[in-house]
């Protein structure tokens, strides 16, 4: 049907045609398509909006999207196809008018107490709305099999950015929302009763009688009422974009995706309804839309912590990055979230776009998509989030992409077939801690040192990185599946909540072998708020080798440890617990009043320490060397070492601030590709050992120069330079696929 493309590293942006606003001209795309070809670009994105296609039912027109494909094969590119959702609707970003006005579908209920009828131009339809379903499905089969036919077709995106979906009240959802409660309680009313019960007795006697709780607390309703309509909505929405991946996979095996946000990645998936853990097993692969300018997206180890999540949590352990400032973001004035900035046109340089586009790859990402090739013409928008000029010309901003593109469709094949290596450490930061702290309300603020959960797993990978240990990021979904087996060490930030089933796992991962790290407060509560009269609860004071009843606040004092743990001074940070060692476990650490104040205990074959403090999010926050040196020096007892040797020879330089990501071939020691990331303004002299040996020199992939390298024993050499912003691409001279 088409011209075969050779194998390519999807590389490009957002084009034509657009779900929403106008799109540039259709006498512009055959100019534009052409200069992503010569730009070295191997792939755009397009979207299929439902009520641009049919805006008449039954009469589909699709001559645009026909047209945007004749022209992706003409120039030998690749079209990434957003065939599901956009923003909050099920199919498309806007229904078709004549489902509104013609079927009456249910318009969205996202307040309980709103029963008024929505007007205007801008309807937004239930996506559990029957008829919708129904009709959308149609819609989707049908385009679904038009393109499935295509070699020009690379790849499908289910829906974009679904977290800005809201949620529903409509009796549809209500419906939903039942069928899941008997599901969950096995069809036992009784059961939920009880379930429901622990703020005032709650007395169902038919399912039909449940409606969604309007909130939680003494005014509106108990914490497990509430608890379940917020899993419910994360199910639906994983559910939906499963149902959609499934129709994709009746007629095509091409890989599905769906792009996530920073939101996401923080304590904001509570309020996004997002579980991307649960999403990852409904999509061939996860993506992410890595806008760096919001919030504290800046900051090198907050994007390096939020790839790496979503890495773990996508079925393949790759990700795709699906959106990404690609130029001028905003035209008139900065985004309202981004405080520091100053008013007027937002961008960022393009040594930094560069540097963070290649720590995106370093981090396994498969694609790179910038927002948006060439900028809409009318409404939001138009004038800004633009790769070339208004006028489609081409300034060194899309010039530098278009440079990165080329190096890695010249090497794509090497860039596809490695991976982040498995790591030997796991970061336990579920989902359900999220969700259990925003319900109960008092655990987070805006304070920066407040968002203990985020802050916590960000902090324990901020350190692990920094020392050159790689990690994955683990859901309870995760470990119920056994995934805590490919592990030496399980770090555990921030877990007040915890049920008997994780219990039982992270004692058998200890009692193989394994080591387990905690802090407080660990395991005070179940997963639905009910407490322990003793932390930890659910027999973990046997694994861990203390219990505790009271935690404080904390004074002034500091947690003195042993020599045998690193003899270092931990000041106190947001809780401070006195610990009640059991006989057989080991005193770690001491306050000056003598108390315990961290707890060493051997189960089985494997160790555990706990630590009354909070120490990841305090190493998050102001690299505390003294917690550094704890952690690593725990991990070296379980055989976990740094997997290279750095050192930096400008005296003020602090080599933290250099990244170096790790992409291998599965089941090879050798051949690796080592991303070198300068995060810093300044110029950096580097030596590095790599874990390759017999290597006489590195290629510099986006040069093409040779770095030479000296043996030592396992370990391969090399020097380099690093200017402010640089990246350094390296693979072995003589690696089987390497083109010069």
């Amino acid at each position: 049907m088409s011209k075969k493309v050779s194998v390519i590293f999807p590389f490009g942006g957002s084009y034509v045609p657009v779900a929403k606003s106008t799109e540039v001209s259709m006498d512009k795309w055959d100019e534009d398509i052409g200069n992503m070809r010569k730009l070295g670009f191997s792939l755009f994105r397009a979207f299929v909006a439902w009520d641009r296609i049919e805006k008449i039912e039954g009469a589909r027109d699709y001559s645009m999207l026909d047209y945007a494909f004749e022209l992706a094969e003409k120039h030998g590119v690749k079209v990434m196809l957003n065939l599901g959702g956009v923003f909050c609707n099920l199919v498309s970003i806007y229904p078709p008018w004549w489902l509104v006005h013609k079927y009456d579908c249910q318009r969205l209920m996202p307040e309980p107490y709103d029963r008024a009828r929505p007007f205007g131009p801008r309807q937004e339809i239930c996506m559990d709305d029957p008829v919708m379903r129904e009709k959308g499905e149609g819609f989707l089969r049908e385009t679904i099999k038009r393109y499935a036919a295509s070699d020009t077709l690379h790849s499908w995106v289910v829906w974009n950015e679904p977290m800005l979906r809201r949620p529903c009240y409509c009796p549809h959802t209500q419906a939903r929302f039942r069928d899941w409660l008997k599901k969950k309680y096995a069809g036992n009313i009784e059961t939920l009763n009880a379930q429901w019960s622990t703020e005032f007795p709650v007395l169902y006697e038919d399912w039909s009688q449940i409606e969604p709780p309007a909130g939680t607390g003494f005014r509106q309703g108990g914490i497990s009422t509430w608890l379940d309509w917020q899993y419910f909505q994360q199910d639906n929405l994983a559910g939906a974009l499963g149902w959609i991946n499934s129709l994709v996979k009746e007629y095509d095996q091409r890989p599905t995706t769906s792009n996530v946000m920073r939101f996401d990645l923080g304590d904001e998936a509570y309020e996004t309804h997002t579980d991307i853990h649960k999403i990852g097993r409904n999509l061939d692969v996860l993506g992410y839309s890595q806008y760096t300018i919001y919030g504290d997206c800046a900051l090198p180890h907050v994007m390096s912590a939020r790839l790496d999540r979503l890495r773990s949590a996508s079925a393949c352990r790759d990700f795709y990055v699906i959106e990404a400032e690609a130029g001028r973001v905003s035209f008139g004035s900065a985004p309202s979230d981004n405080t520091e900035a100053s008013p007027g046109p937002v961008c960022t340089s393009d040594a930094d776009r560069i540097l963070r586009n290649w720590q995106a790859v370093g981090h396994g990402a498969k694609c790179w998509l910038g927002w948006k090739y060439r900028t809409r013409v009318a409404d939001t928008q138009s004038g800004c989030y633009n790769m070339v000029a208004f006028d489609g010309s081409l300034p060194k901003r899309v010039k530098a992409l278009g440079e990165m593109s080329t190096v890695l469709q010249k090497h794509a094949a090497l860039f596809n077939e490695r991976h982040v290596p498995q790591p030997e450490v796991a970061i336990l930061a579920a989902n359900s801690t999220c969700v259990w702290g925003k319900v109960e309300g008092h655990l987070f603020s805006d304070k920066k040192e407040d968002s203990y959960w985020r802050r916590g797993w960000m902090g324990a990978h901020r350190l692990l990185r920094e020392a050159g240990i790689g990690s994955d990021f683990l859901d309870d979904l995760d470990v119920r599946e056994n995934a805590l087996d490919k592990y030496k060490v399980l770090l555990i930030p921030f877990r007040p909540n915890l049920e008997q089933d994780i219990a039982d796992r992270i004692a058998a991962f200890v009692k193989r072998g394994g080591v387990a790290i905690a802090e407080s407060i660990f395991g005070y509560k179940s997963d639905f708020g009910r407490l322990y009269y003793h932390a930890p609860g659910c027999g973990l004071e046997k694994v861990f080798g203390y219990t505790t009843a009271d935690p404080l606040a904390p004074d002034d004092a500091s947690m003195k440890f042993s020599q045998k743990h690193g003899g270092g001074e931990i000041k106190n940070f947001i809780f401070q617990e006195v610990l009640a060692p059991l006989p057989d476990a080991e005193i770690a650490a001491r306050y000056p009043s003598g108390g315990a104040a961290a707890v060493a205990n051997t189960y089985g074959k494997g160790r555990t320490l706990m630590a009354g403090t909070f120490l990841f999010s305090q190493y998050e926050i102001s690299r505390n060397e003294a917690v550094r040196n704890l952690i690593l020096s725990e991990l070296k007892k379980a055989g976990v070492t740094p997997g290279y040797e750095i050192s930096v020879k400008e005296k003020t330089f602090d080599m933290r601030d250099i990244e170096v990501c790790r992409l291998a071939k599965d089941g090879e020691a050798g051949g690796s590709i080592w991303v070198i990331l300068n995060h810093t303004d300044k110029k950096a002299r580097v030596s590095l050992s790599l874990p390759e040996s017999g290597v006489k020199g590195y290629a510099e992939l986006q040069t093409g120069k040779t770095i030479a390298a000296k043996g030592a024993k396992k370990l391969s050499k090399i020097e380099l330079s690093l200017p402010g912003k640089g990246v350094a691409v390296l693979l072995a001279k003589g690696t089987e696929g390497l083109r010069d």
